[in-house]
């Protein structure tokens, strides 16, 4: 009998695992709306993404659940020789980077829990060389703390679960993410191919910087995840595979050496961009999401993934009631789904619906619909 990080692990690694693992998770973008039992409601109603690791935690043990996929802080920052000035007016957040080369803005916007970037920092060509000059001028800083942080996340979960350290993503999607929208990403990688490729080079420097310390020093952690929110809303799958391509795979080797996995963060519109992940070394597609919010099943991605790619999706994604018959005829498909694919794993959080939706789910019995 595996353990449930040991059958995790092979799970990802499309090894044969015994059973299809499912983990409770929250953020605050995924929590329960309504109904949320009074030992989990403080945590619940100031959540930031900071507590999200005690409040997942929290909430497994409120479920019984005894799987876990734990995040874990980066165990480093990176500091800015450049003069940030930070602000807020009205509901607006405003950071302006001061360089050499001219001023940099972003503005962000916050509606209720939800924050949206309205003015990005490279407007047009002539930001180039001042953004290029930010990220030149970061400088690494190990954070103690958060290396401690991680191995007390491991003593917590013993071998119960995996700890992923979610990193940055691709400069492509540091692009689109942060410093500009996505049609001046295009005029910019048409007209100034040479000033994006020394800026991704710059970008890419410090991200594998920060990614060998962690390996070097963070031996507990299981799972490495690149945040890409990789989308065909927002990118080519040819954008993916002349800018990403031979990266993901640099990225991976070296996740490979020290004997740890390597995951894509993808959540959106991802049927296209399969085929190109497929030529990649990646061990996994973080987030898979299926219609009616994305736009493949798991045995078409499957065949478009091969066999050597495993699939980590919300178990809760797309479903339309709160129904108890409909919430449970909808897992066991998903279950089944998930059993025909192979090689998959599953999250279930709050996702702003009642708290008595995520109860039920954990409250099932689907033990024999886990098994393989």
């Amino acid at each position: 009998m595996l353990t449930a990080r040991e059958n995790i692990i092979k799970t990802l690694r499309c090894d044969n695992p015994e059973w299809i693992p499912v983990t409770a998770y929250c953020d605050p973008f995924n929590i329960s709306s309504e109904g949320v039992p009074e030992e989990l409601r403080e945590i619940f109603e100031n959540l930031t993404w900071e507590k999200s690791i005690q409040a997942t935690l929290a909430l497994s043990k409120y479920l019984g659940v005894n799987e876990y996929w734990l995040g874990t802080p980066a165990p480093y920052n990176f500091r800015s020789s450049c003069d940030i000035e930070r602000k807020t007016e009205d509901n607006k957040a405003i950071a302006i980077i001061h360089t050499s080369k001219g001023d940099l803005r972003r503005v962000t916007t916050t509606v209720g829990r939800e924050s949206f970037a309205t003015e990005r920092y490279i407007k047009g060509p002539e930001d180039l060389p001042a953004y290029l000059e930010y990220y030149q001028s970061l400088k690494f800083e190990p954070d103690i703390e958060n290396l401690k942080r991680a191995r007390e996340l491991k003593n917590i979960m013993g071998d119960k679960g995996v700890l992923n350290f979610g990193f940055i993503g691709t400069p492509l999607s540091v692009m689109y993410r942060e410093a500009t929208d996505i049609t001046q990403l295009a005029y910019l990688l048409m007209d100034l191919p040479e000033q994006m490729k020394e800026l991704f080079a710059c970008i890419e420097e410090k991200t594998l910087q920060g990614l060998r310390y962690t390996l070097e020093n963070a031996p507990e952690i299981d799972v490495f995840t690149t945040v890409d929110d990789t989308s065909t809303t927002l990118i080519s799958p040819n954008m993916f595979e002349e800018h990403n391509l031979e990266l993901t795979n640099t990225r991976a080797d070296l996740i490979h050496e020290y004997g740890k996995i390597y995951l894509h963060h993808s959540c959106g519109l991802i049927h296209d961009l399969l085929p190109v992940y497929r030529k990649t070394r990646m061990d996994g597609v973080h987030a898979f999401t299926t219609p009616p919010i994305g736009d493949v099943e798991y045995e078409e991605g499957r065949k478009l993934l091969g066999d050597k790619i495993s699939i980590f999706s919300s178990l809760l994604s797309g479903i339309q009631s709160n129904d108890e018959q409909y919430i449970e005829e909808f897992v066991r498909k998903k279950f089944e789904a998930g059993k025909k694919a192979g090689n998959i794993m599953f999250s279930a959080g709050g996702g702003n619906r009642p708290f008595s939706v995520i109860e039920k789910v954990f409250n099932m019995d689907f033990h024999n619909d886990k098994k393989i």
